[in-house]
């Protein structure tokens, strides 16, 4: 969390590499910040938490400005509406992908020596999944606004991908509670493993089995 604190405050004072300065106010602008920034530095989920975080929390832009093109009220609000749960989702992911930094697939018992560390490491993972699900939690409300009959037959080309993550969370491919959960139970079991392994290992312990 200290990172994303510092990262944060350096792009307090972030100029965009346009040639002038210019205020970052809407969520399009941050959103579009991150878009860049994950297709030049895809492996930095602190600064792209930063991004979609102030996108998340921001005014939107004029429709004009929007992400794709808006011709009526409707549309601008299911366009509202698509926004927020996208970025929640892209925040969801974000939080997994720095969670997994820290989590643990596999387990072995010539890890003994490294049982308090491999603790720590799994109370991070437990913690960044716990944000994951927060998020994920945070898009269901605007899943449910989104499923009123007004927005049903309205196509917005731009931001097909949003629709069809929509699509995908209504036919159940896309749970990410599920998936989540799934992680932790995981390091449910593992962090159970090293509390219950001694600091070294016996002589008398022979493939991983406590004789």
């Amino acid at each position: 969390m200290k990172q994303l604190g510092l990262t944060l405050l350096f792009l307090l004072f972030l100029v965009p590499q346009t040639g002038e300065a210019r205020l970052i106010v809407t969520a399009e602008q941050w959103y579009r910040l991150y878009h860049q920034h994950l297709h030049r530095i895809p492996e930095n989920e602190w600064e792209n938490l930063v991004y979609l975080e102030n996108a998340l929390n921001a005014p939107f832009a004029n429709p004009l400005n929007a992400l794709t093109r808006i011709t009526s009220e409707t549309e601008w609000q299911r366009y509202q509406y698509l926004f927020r749960m996208h970025v929640n989702l892209q925040i969801v992911r974000t939080y997994i992908a720095i969670a997994t930094k820290y989590d643990r697939q596999r387990v072995y018992f010539f890890n003994a020596p490294w049982r308090r560390q491999n603790l720590e490491s799994l109370e991070m993972a437990e913690a960044f999944y716990g944000r994951a699900l927060f998020f994920w939690q945070q898009a269901l409300p605007y899943i449910e606004l989104l499923n009123r009959p007004e927005f049903r037959w309205i196509e917005q080309p731009e931001i097909r991908f949003w629709q069809d993550e929509l699509s995908q969370i209504r036919r159940g491919a896309l749970n990410f509670e599920l998936i989540i959960n799934n992680h932790l139970e995981r390091v449910a079991l593992h962090r159970d493993f090293f509390e219950n392994l001694p600091d070294t290992i016996p002589n008398d312990w022979h493939y991983g089995v406590w004789e």
